[in-house]
């Protein structure tokens, strides 16, 4: 079951640097402690981070690949990257050889979510969750029972990835007994009226961006039409895939996710 890294996933593996600031800028001050830049020298030198010269810069290719390494030869494993910035990802690892059954919602798998960001405006972390074939969305967890794993990482080695793996394997191995905090989604049956309106809720209780209010709509609209049984998960899936496929969108990947599970959280209290 070995497998070869997606070339999108090498995306992620552009060169970085640490530099001293003043050899790149002889005449700029810097900040006490901040005399060093984190910089991508085959993009124009850009300039990604600012940092003290303890700072022990680790690459994406660091991070990524003892997970990926790990995973390959045991699960038949796609990776998905998302939400791509100059300097910031969120990789998503779904194992498609763990499926949870069609659960009246479309096939279902396991997912972990690596986070990482090279200007520090995401901590490295992972999150785990539930992944929807039919749409390619990544489902979150409510935030009671979220399983959110923070590997250490300092002078420029990963601290503790072993008991990462180990985390998330456990987790793999418990999917099946997690499915039920799907359960009061779909048992709340709607008619497409009643679905829209739901939608149009979050919207009104700025839970849910206006914005992405349309797509979510046209998704919910478009799934009802292929006869997807119509309900409070059919709402969340649609809102979940919009809040992933807006183009128009420049919100952080943290906030993208945190205002998924707050949906995710409202519709399963309300």
């Amino acid at each position: 079951m070995d497998q070869k890294i997606p070339n999108e996933v090498t995306r992620l593996f552009y060169p970085v640097e640490k530099v001293f600031a003043k050899d790149l800028a002889p005449n700029m001050s810097f900040p006490e402690g901040k005399g060093y830049w984190i910089i991508a020298p085959e993009n124009k030198n850009m300039v990604l981070n600012t940092c003290s010269e303890q700072y022990g810069l680790i690459t994406n290719k660091e991070l990524i690949m003892p997970f990926f390494n790990k995973w390959k030869k045991t699960h038949d494993l796609r990776v998905t990257l998302r939400n791509m910035t100059d300097a910031a990802f969120k990789l998503d690892f779904v194992f498609k050889d763990i499926k949870l059954g069609k659960l009246r919602v479309g096939d279902l798998f396991a997912r972990a979510s690596m986070l990482n960001s090279y200007d520090s405006s995401i901590k490295y972390q992972f999150d785990c969750g539930f992944w929807r074939l039919k749409c390619e969305n990544g489902m979150a967890m409510p935030q009671g029972e979220r399983i959110h794993i923070k590997t250490i990482h300092k002078n420029g080695t990963v601290l503790a990835a072993e008991k990462t793996i180990e985390g998330i394997e456990t987790f793999l191995g418990n999917m099946d007994n997690m499915l039920h905090i799907y359960d009061p989604l779909i048992e709340n049956k709607l008619r497409i009226a009643q679905a829209e309106a739901r939608i149009m809720e979050l919207v009104e209780e700025e839970i849910f961006p206006t914005r992405s209010a349309e797509i979510a709509l046209d998704r919910l609209r478009l799934e009802a039409k292929e006869g997807e049984e119509i309900n409070d998960f059919l709402v969340y899936n649609a809102m979940n895939y919009a809040l992933n496929n807006n183009p128009e969108s420049r919100t952080r990947i943290t906030k993208i996710d945190e205002t998924d599970r707050q949906v995710l959280d409202y519709l399963i209290a309300n």
